[in-house]
């Protein structure tokens, strides 16, 4: 094998393996939200050490929505499976929005979470201390035309007075506002995006060791 073979083979699984590690300590997504935009601000979370719940809504709330579409009555609602070590997992995993366009209370949106990624000043999942950021990716099964979202969006979830650890027991909970909004076509998550260019480099040197 050439020097060369052996260095782009090391390099490619070295960049597999950075991308598997940034995709396990659950960076952040650095999602770009495009338009339309939906703020539904006050929305709790609470983590138990086994599911992360975001939550808020209760009649007559209005949500704004950036195209004037007027959505009051509105609830949400998200489940997502995540470990002590802010990892998803397979347990719970949900997404819906109810409201009211002036026909009475639908499903607006509904959906699961394809990705999902945070950050908080300490760098530790759950830890007090500071601002925390939430990202989820979602795959919507309903989208109600009137939203435009179409059958992808963001969410970015943010608590301004940080997490609070749950006194006596594992969890914390917070209050803050989240941003939904579509997705640009060429948005990719971050460590998604490393691990196909690691899997390629592998390739790659493992095609130079047998010429």
């Amino acid at each position: 094998m050439t020097a060369v073979a052996k260095l782009v083979r090391q390099w490619g699984c070295a960049s597999l393996l950075f991308a598997v590690s940034l995709a396990t300590q659950a960076a952040p997504l650095n999602l770009t939200l495009g338009t339309p935009d939906i703020l539904f601000s006050g929305v709790d979370a609470s983590w138990n050490g086994s599911v992360l719940q975001l939550a808020g809504g209760a009649p007559p709330d209005t949500i704004s929505h950036s195209g004037g579409v007027a959505i009051t009555n509105a609830t949400y609602s998200l489940s997502l499976g995540v470990n002590g070590s802010g990892q998803q997992t397979a347990a719970a995993n949900s997404f819906s929005l109810t409201g009211d366009l002036g026909a009475g209370v639908i499903t607006l949106l509904q959906g699961s979470i394809a990705s999902f990624g945070w950050d908080n000043p300490s760098g530790t999942w759950g830890a007090a201390g500071g601002p925390a950021t939430l990202e989820f990716l979602v795959n919507l099964t309903t989208s109600n035309a009137a939203l435009g979202i179409g059958s992808q969006m963001g969410i970015q979830w943010t608590a301004p007075n940080g997490l609070i650890p749950t006194t006596g027991a594992v969890g914390f909970r917070a209050n803050g506002n989240t941003n939904n909004a579509r997705i640009p076509p060429a948005q990719v998550p971050e460590p998604a995006t490393l691990a196909l260019l690691g899997l390629g480099c592998l390739a790659f040197g493992r095609r130079f060791s047998r010429s």
